[in-house]
């Protein structure tokens, strides 16, 4: 026979729901696309440093680029009462939730479908507009391909703030490679073989930007500079050896990460918080890297 107390406990948590506890640090859930991705690490320690000075105490969850992984977090997260969700999301549009009262704090993607109290990203668009004018500077003449990424909000700010600065006549194609390093090169190596005038590519992120140097190189096309975006350690080797890939737009995702907390301690303080708040981004060019 099983004691007493074996029932009190099974009573206590099936009324807690899964709660936490309402004493102790307040425990924020947060939600990453994909953990094996140098930005998202770089972005969860400045979360994580911040937390720390903060007194918070955090549950980070990876959703593997995983739409569902990334719903059944954020119902676990409700589920769990948690203080604040910070959701980095896999698109911008999101399956729908109630977050029963709980804070969401969107950064680095915009998210759609869920209201939140901040959302922390990058200068996106000014980061287009610098790759434009990157690319401009060192090809006076010829096409430019864009390489997209339309389900990310993220992107699409990249993208509309490159189309600003060359102009729809000096663009090839802007087709979208989902961000992906494969369908990139494919993309670009198809443009090659079809524009004999393309002279410049613009990756919105470092992954199109590496697939399309494959695609240069594959060619032996010395003539195509490539623009790229987040400045990953791969990008940046890539830029010392000399290769296509001639500028690359610096983002800073530690502190994205600090930011995304602090505006989460001083909401849960009392004060007004911006709706939107920007980190700056910086070109580096193969020069200044030697």
């Amino acid at each position: 026979m099983r004691p007493f107390g074996f029932f009190v406990v099974l009573l206590y948590l099936s009324a807690c729901g899964g709660e936490l506890p309402a004493s102790g640090p307040p425990v924020v859930g947060v939600s990453l696309p994909d953990l094996a991705n140098r930005f998202f690490k770089d972005l969860e320690a400045g979360l994580r440093a911040e937390a720390e000075a903060r007194g918070m105490r955090l549950q980070v969850r990876s959703a593997e680029n995983d739409p569902t992984i990334e719903a059944r977090h954020l119902r676990r997260f409700v589920e769990e009462g948690v203080a604040a969700i910070v959701l980095a999301p896999c698109r911008t549009e999101v399956e729908p939730f109630d977050p029963a009262g709980i804070p969401v704090f969107s950064c680095d993607i915009a998210i759609e479908g869920v209201a939140v109290i901040a959302h922390v990203a990058s200068e996106n668009r000014r980061g287009g507009e610098l790759a434009a004018a990157a690319l401009q500077e060192r090809v006076p003449d010829g096409k430019f391909l864009l390489l997209d990424n339309t389900a990310v909000s993220s992107v699409r700010a990249r993208s509309a703030g490159f189309r600003a600065v060359v102009g729809a006549e000096r663009l090839a194609g802007t087709p979208d490679c989902g961000g992906d390093r494969a369908r990139a090169e494919a993309i670009t190596r198809d443009y090659l073989d079809r524009h004999a005038e393309l002279r410049g590519i613009f990756g919105t992120n470092d992954l199109a930007a590496l697939g399309a140097l494959r695609a240069v190189e594959a060619a032996r096309r010395d003539d195509v500079v490539i623009v790229g975006f987040d400045f990953t350690p791969d990008a940046r080797q890539a830029m010392l050896r000399g290769s296509a890939l001639r500028a690359d737009v610096r983002q800073d995702p530690a502190r994205i990460g600090r930011t995304t907390i602090e505006t989460i301690a001083r909401h849960r303080a009392g004060e007004t918080v911006e709706r939107n708040i920007l980190i700056p981004v910086e070109l580096v060019t193969a020069e200044s890297l030697r």
